[in-house]
């Protein structure tokens, strides 16, 4: 969620430095830092933004530019719940509105749409002076299924907007902007009551019964833990780490552990009972030792050709035919100590480290919100998870929809030429309509309707009834023998299509509860979701990570 702070330099002498914003644990940061290089003249004030990922409101966080007392300040997490609709006001305004809504300054609004994750809607009485990179976000977090209201101003008038938001100027009570909603509330700021507020703005895309109660709806289910909730992104890296670890023979290394027991007893116990002389005992004791700890040494390392590594899954908003919102899980794994930069994507960054890492010991790193990195320091042979969002801008042909066949309210056939961007690589392709997902048969040159698989909707495909089990045996005796490059792929194609109900999920917005009538597509339009393995575009930079694999929805 954005974050901002006003600072100021009250000194005649003009300061530059970083300031850094950290989640804190024990008096410590914890997670990944964020920080933000700022130059300020004498006496000049400046606002700086941040897009922190909360977790939850038990968090602490700290903002720090310098060291000692007065280096830094403590700052409380705010409260959670449904995502915020603010009226959008100007900060010079002599007499600021709307004092029974939550308001946010025109010049706070996020310069990137990866820092619109917790806003729902904005309403607007005036046009705001936005330019360049605000512009382009909130066009774009608007067609991404955005909301915005417009009530009228001082005049008794709707505001009318420039030509580079003549979109809002349709001149109807209620209108579509690709998956977004514009509607028109005929009333002043001034006079807008709070049942009012309520009903037509707030928990308008509620169910009816919902409104009359004055509340947020409840969700129709909580879906599995592996696509909802707190354990989703837990899920999400323990899968990935199955198809990231290093290769190590587990089979012989546990072998070679209970031949060593074995030869410390009973055989070496059973010598030092019936030997009368001890030197055999002792010569057998420490040769077996010294000749097992070259052998778990010789079985337990990396072998020269295993490199540091990134794998990841996430889904990719197209905002453009040119232009991406990317989120996903990412887990670094890397083969020798030292330390690592992750070069982003794309734009925008916002990226946090998903609780601990998976190693024994607390992980730590600082992205640099103005370079697009993400530095840490890891041990050998350790990873690190990550969960990102960017704006990635990769020019590809757009699959275009040839054929859509329906009759008494049923859909018989859809017909989809992927173009030469997704002709190969594709996991898996769905339509989806309303709130159900029609699969497509890949294997042709045109996709059409996959009959030999089941139309599914949304909520039951993130939420089935019998989930899949996995059969963690197997895939420990797998993993324990050196494995071709095409046992290999088999073994990740496996992980990646686990992880498809969670991409799917967050595809809709679906991350927390799920209620199954907002599980759908936006009303009148057809979601095409191909599941494909990660192009170059949307990887991160080789410097330091050149073995990189994953999927992208």
């Amino acid at each position: 969620m954005p974050f901002a702070a006003r600072v100021q330099n009250t000194t005649p002498i003009p300061w530059e430095g970083d300031f850094v914003l950290s989640r804190m644990s024990g008096g410590k940061p914890v997670g990944c830092q964020l920080r933000r290089h700022v130059a300020l003249g004498p006496e000049e004030s400046r606002w700086i933004q941040f897009a922190p990922y909360i977790v939850d409101n038990l968090d602490s966080w700290q903002l720090a530019w310098g060291a000692g007392e007065f280096g830094s300040m403590d700052i409380n997490s705010p409260n959670t719940g449904p995502r915020a609709t603010v009226l959008i006001f100007d900060s010079d305004a002599a007499i600021p509105p709307g004092g029974k809504l939550r308001r946010m300054s025109e010049e706070l609004f996020p310069q990137s749409i990866t820092e619109t994750s917790a806003l729902r809607g904005v309403i607007l009485s005036h046009v705001p002076f936005w330019t360049g990179a605000r512009q382009r976000t909130f066009l774009e977090w608007l067609n991404q299924g955005g909301r915005v209201y417009l009530l009228l101003n001082n005049d008794g008038k709707y505001p009318v907007f420039p030509e580079s938001l003549k979109v809002l100027n349709t001149e109807k009570d209620e209108f579509q902007v690709g998956a977004g909603n514009v509607k028109r509330v005929p009333i002043e700021v001034s006079d807008l009551e709070l049942d009012q507020a309520r009903s037509e703005i707030f928990l308008d895309d509620q169910p009816a019964t919902f409104r009359e109660r004055g509340r947020m709806a409840n969700s129709a289910f909580v879906g599995s833990y592996r696509t909802v909730g707190y354990g989703r992104n837990d899920f999400a890296f323990r899968e990935l780490s199955k198809i990231s670890a290093f290769y190590r023979p587990w089979f012989w290394i546990y072998a070679a552990v209970l031949t060593y027991l074995f030869l410390q007893f009973p055989v070496c116990y059973r010598m030092g009972v019936t030997h009368n002389k001890v030197r055999k005992f002792y010569v057998f004791f420490f040769a077996s030792a010294v000749l097992f700890s070259i052998v778990f040494a010789l079985l337990g390392r990396v072998g020269a050709r295993e490199r540091s590594r990134l794998r990841s899954v996430g889904v990719a908003q197209m905002l453009a035919a040119d232009t991406f919102d990317v989120s996903r899980w990412t887990l670094a794994t890397v083969r020798d100590e030292g330390d690592y930069v992750l070069e982003s994507p794309g734009s925008g960054n916002c990226i946090t480290i998903s609780g601990e890492s998976l190693d024994s010991r607390p992980a730590t790193a600082v992205a640099d919100l103005d370079m697009q990195t993400a530095e840490f320091e890891m041990a050998p042979t350790s990873s690190i998870p990550f969960v990102e969002r960017h704006r990635v801008s990769s020019p590809v042909e757009v699959p275009q929809i040839e054929g859509f066949e329906m009759a008494a309210g049923r859909v018989l056939n859809v017909r989809v030429n992927p173009g030469k961007d997704f002709s190969s690589d594709v996991i898996s392709a769905w339509v989806v309509r309303g709130s159900t997902m029609f699969p497509l048969d890949i294997e042709k040159p045109v996709w059409e309707l996959n009959r030999k698989r089941r139309v599914e909707t949304i909520a039951s495909y993130i939420n089935p009834e019998r989930p899949q089990v996995y059969n963690y045996l197997w895939w420990w005796w797998v993993s324990s023998f050196s494995q071709s490059d095409s046992q290999k792929r088999e073994q990740e194609e496996t992980v990646l299509k686990r992880l498809e109900p969670l991409l799917v999920a967050d595809a809709f917005g679906i991350r927390t509860e799920a209620n199954s009538p907002f599980a759908q597509a936006a009303p009148g339009m057809v979601q095409i979701l191909i599941y494909r393995h990660t192009p170059p575009n949307f990887r991160h930079g080789e410097t330091q990570f050149t073995d990189q694999r994953g999927a992208l929805l």
